[in-house]
């Protein structure tokens, strides 16, 4: 029987998702993204139906049911308003199996400097099917992305429609003279999947999954984003160490997002000076991923944005957004620092944050507040709401300006030199502090939604901690004003 249990189990190897995410009470927001200009050997848009030189391959599905085609439309809907690959799990009907190829042309592309493989879909799941990619390396195929969960993940498959997920996969490793990609789709009376603007490239430089004022950051750009059409101000970005740094820079757009993390996992953006992001019809600060906003300086975020979505620095996919040890502000009509209802957190540590969102929430659609070394100070009796998701006051969600503030004012922090090991770990963790002056330090033990798991006064300069008893996933390890993640295996 068809069920619609979701489940996030996903494999992906050297995926880079693009994409967006819709959530309880917020509209889904506009997507402006920029593409790099490369050399493409293919470019299918399937406008014109199901090219010759593409084959649909049977891997055992029951008979009569429907396998890859081109269609028009869904229920009257598409990913980009044209026609699209489509296989439809749904329409095969109860009892039926439904397991195809949709294989490209064979390409020899074994003097590419690079391969780039790229294109969008719409992938919806319910409990035993999967879509992948798969790859001819000259000698077998090679499974590259396994997708087991909605992507994008919305509320409903309806909605899914309207935010469509762009792919970029490097598959430099596996070019050779008889280079080919399939899309293997498997459904036994599930949903579908939808792909369109298949596209391969050979040239051009890899790209990260970063984008600033609508453009891709990749090799060649990254040392010197000043020069991006409304970006002044000294901005690079580091791959190896993960870090946007932002000295006395503006970024000014109109239809794009001034900063878009797309899947940079633990970013960190690095403050000098005073800096000043605004946009005027898109999100301003997009967050997809884990992401640490730290250093000596300012940020100030706005967006005049006029729509329901409209946040200063908006959160997704469950993430993460850390802000320690210096000055953020964040204003909206909208929301000033929002999430999606979906697992969302805001950890601010030692830092002043000033956000308002003066129709919606200013600090809301998040699932946790934790707050390090600081507390709410405006308004006064304001406090982080489970149940409203949101900081509250009086049972309102506030939407007059929130300040949080450190208890002494922004505290220069210690270097301790705090290292844990093994991470990740089993059973137990060492802590070894460099600093010879530890006694009397605090040691915590945080999970992701800011609650106090373990706390012990430290006596010496390397203590071990046991962690069987924890449950998987990432936890804040903080040491005096020093905070660090580790994860329990």
């Amino acid at each position: 029987m068809k069920t619609f249990t979701k489940l996030t189990i996903a494999t992906l190897l050297g995926v880079l998702m693009i994409g967006s995410t819709v959530a309880q009470n917020r509209t889904n927001a506009l997507e402006f993204k920029s593409t790099n200009t490369r050399s493409e050997t293919i470019n299918e848009t399937f406008d014109s139906g199901m090219p010759g030189d593409w084959t649909v391959v049977d891997n055992g599905s029951s008979d009569g049911v429907t396998l890859w085609e081109v269609v028009d439309d869904y229920d009257s809907k598409t990913l980009d308003g044209t026609p699209f690959a489509f296989i439809n799990s749904d329409a095969a009907g109860s009892g039926t199996v439904l397991d195809a190829y949709l294989v490209s042309p064979v390409i020899d592309n074994s003097s590419a400097n690079n391969v780039i493989l790229q294109f969008t879909q719409n992938f919806q799941y319910v409990s035993d099917d999967f879509s992948a990619v798969e790859v001819w390396n000259g000698s077998e195929w090679i499974e590259v992305l396994k997708q087991e969960e909605d992507i994008p993940n919305t509320p409903s498959t309806s909605e899914s429609w309207n935010s469509p997920v762009d792919v970029t996969l490097d598959l430099t490793a596996y070019k050779n003279a008889g280079f080919q990609v399939r899309f293997h789709y498997y459904g036994t009376w599930d949903w579908y999947w939808a792909i369109d603007n298949v596209v391969i490239s050979e040239e051009g430089t890899l790209p990260y999954p970063l984008y600033i004022a609508g453009i891709q950051v990749d090799e060649d750009n990254a040392s010197d984003l000043s020069v991006i059409e409304g970006v002044s101000g000294t901005i690079n970005y580091d791959n190896d160490t993960k870090t946007l740094t932002l000295d006395n820079v503006t970024i000014n757009t109109t239809d794009n997002m001034a900063i878009k993390n797309e899947n940079i996992t633990d970013l960190e953006i690095k403050l000098i000076g005073n800096n000043n992001l605004t946009s005027e019809n898109n999100l301003t600060l997009s967050l997809k991923a884990n992401t640490e906003i730290n250093g000596s300086g300012s940020l100030m975020v706005t967006t005049n944005w006029d729509n329901a979505a409209a946040a200063a620095i908006d959160i997704s996919n469950g993430s993460v957004l850390t802000i320690k040890d210096c000055n953020v502000e964040a204003l909206s009509e909208k929301y000033g620092i929002a999430g999606w209802t979906n697992g969302e957190s805001l950890v601010i540590n030692n830092a002043v944050v000033k956000a308002t969102g003066t129709e919606n929430v200013s600090i809301g659609a998040i699932s946790n507040l934790t707050l390090i070394n600081c507390s709410i100070t405006t308004p006064e009796g304001a406090a982080f709401d489970e149940d409203l998701n949101g900081v509250a006051l009086d049972g309102s969600l506030v939407t007059e300006q929130v300040i949080i503030e450190p208890f002494n004012g922004i505290q220069k922090t210690e270097m301790l030199g705090v290292s844990v090991y093994p991470n990740p770990a089993l059973d137990f963790i060492e802590i070894s502090i460099d600093n010879a002056n530890v006694k009397g330090l605090e040691l915590q033990i945080y999970d992701m939604l800011g609650k106090l798991i373990q706390s012990k006064t430290i006596t010496e300069q390397t203590t071990q901690l046991n962690i069987k008893n924890l449950q998987k996933g990432v936890y804040i390890l903080k040491v005096g004003n020093n905070t660090q993640r580790f994860v329990k295996r």
